[in-house]
């Protein structure tokens, strides 16, 4: 198995059926709970599980996205409208009483379809799809970089 395949598979296993086309336990863990089950923090400073839903849409909208496929964040004021979240962070050094709010405000069913639909790197479960589109990015970003290496300063 090369990386590229490597990768997908295991990107895969962290997405909704819906997404992966695949059946991996994290569809249990972030699909299943209730909404009160999702907003629970199991401890001081610990985070619920739909702060890390929400942490792991946000990073993969705002890395994925514009690395591995090539266009802007699906994140606009309509998902942030629709998720009632108003950061357009990733969470990251947020603080104990921000992961409390955002953990308390967000609409779940939103913050499920968001982390659906913000994905690009796995579409759907065509792993194929998302290879042709690393390699032409790789590609791309390889002849930028040729271009930039021949300029004279």
């Amino acid at each position: 198995m090369d990386l590229q395949t490597f990768f997908l598979r295991q990107h895969a296993a962290v997405h909704a059926r819906d997404v992966s086309g695949l059946d991996f336990a994290v569809q249990r863990v972030f699909g299943e709970p209730s909404d009160q089950q999702m907003r629970i923090r199991p401890g001081k400073g610990l985070n619920s599980l739909m702060w890390l839903l929400w942490h792991m849409a946000r990073t993969e909208d705002a890395a994925v996205n514009p690395v591995v496929a090539g266009r802007d964040q699906v994140l606009d004021d309509e998902w942030v409208r629709r998720m009632n979240v108003p950061w357009r962070i990733i969470g990251t050094g947020m603080t104990d009483n921000e992961v409390t709010e955002m953990t308390a405000r967000a609409d779940v069913a939103a913050v499920r379809a968001y982390r659906s639909g913000g994905r690009t790197a796995h579409p759907r479960g065509r792993p194929g799809a998302a290879r042709r589109r690393l390699g032409r990015n790789h590609r791309r970003r390889r002849h930028q970089a040729r271009r930039r290496d021949r300029r004279v300063p």
